[in-house]
């Protein structure tokens, strides 16, 4: 790792062109052939979508396009066994956000996180606190309140990462969510459009609509700051609350891959992260543009794997 983060820090100072041009031959060559992209689980998702855009915006630098797969099954574990298993020359890659954490922490994922090795991160979805527009909670305090005095019922995928941020936002003002079961978000968004439950924790982009339709409100935004796409909704923590629940797009590979080859890889999705088209689209999506490789990522990765697995664990999740 010492090789790649020197990379990553000539990189901030002299662009990738730098570091391409010092690279090993043979990392010069890479790729030679099509890249194949996992995306464990279904199309459409945020991190689907990412993977999508960055496929178009890196073709003219490939001598082959991406090629995607999407692999859903057993909680994201089945296409993160698929690429942990491919040999480790940096041909198959895998797109997976902290569902990977989860789903290792549960030993759904046997594997483990050490059978892989992250690239690079290109962006992230932070998690919203939502309910109905005609709901009788207009702050985060009030919501608060309703689960001290009477129960707030949160719409959640038992185990999922909507679940785990449904308990720190709880733990956050030392109360407890209600969870109501559903397979996904989409069937958790229903029941909240329909007035089953009080409220989701979902990213923007599967809310924004009802947003500026005016039949959804979102209390708080459970990022670091606040979101570009929502400059007036505050942060958990700027209303007091020490609660940060973000969904990053991360692409893997084996663990073994080479550094070279895992530098190279970087820098061919950072050029398509700076894209204009990219750019745009992830505006439109409420998608954060933040890029991480190297020691900056492997330590966001140590982070928030912990903190999964040990919630995880807490609560009796695990195999």
């Amino acid at each position: 790792m010492a090789f790649f983060s020197r990379l990553i820090i000539a990189a901030a100072a002299g662009g990738w062109a730098f570091v391409a041009a010092t690279l090993p031959a043979a990392a010069q060559d890479f790729p030679r052939q099509a890249i194949q992209v996992v995306v464990p689980m279904p199309a459409g998702g945020p991190s689907d979508t990412v993977v999508r855009l960055l496929q178009r915006a890196t073709q003219k630098d490939l001598p082959h396009p991406m090629v995607v797969v999407n692999m859903a099954g057993a909680g994201t574990s089945l296409g993160s066994r698929k690429v942990a298993t491919s040999p480790a020359d940096g041909y198959t890659l895998l797109m997976n956000h902290e569902g990977l954490f989860t789903s290792s922490a549960q030993g759904i994922f046997s594997m483990g996180l050490d059978s892989l090795r992250p690239v690079a991160m290109t962006g992230l979805d932070v998690y919203t606190v939502t309910v109905q527009a005609s709901s009788p909670y207009r702050t985060l305090a009030d919501l608060y309140k309703a689960a001290r005095s009477k129960g707030v019922n949160a719409g959640v995928n038992i185990g999922g990462l909507n679940h785990l941020t449904s308990i720190l936002v709880g733990r956050a003002d030392s109360v407890e969510f209600q969870p109501v079961p559903y397979r996904g978000n989409a069937d958790a968004l229903s029941a909240l459009l329909g007035g089953h439950i009080d409220v989701i924790f979902s990213p923007p982009s599967d809310v924004a609509g009802y947003i500026e339709t005016g039949d959804l409100r979102i209390l708080a935004v459970l990022g670091s700051k606040r979101i570009a796409s929502l400059p007036d909704v505050p942060t958990a923590i700027e209303l007091g609350y020490d609660v940060v629940s973000e969904l990053s797009h991360m692409w893997w590979v084996p663990a073994g891959t080479p550094d070279e080859v895992v530098a190279t890889l970087a820098r061919i999705l950072q050029k398509g992260f700076e894209d204009d088209v990219v750019r745009k689209a992830f505006e439109d999506r409420r998608v954060e543009r933040v890029f991480l490789a190297g020691d900056d990522l492997q330590a966001r990765v140590d982070k928030n794997s912990a903190m999964i697995q040990g919630l995880v664990k807490e609560l009796g999740l695990g195999k």
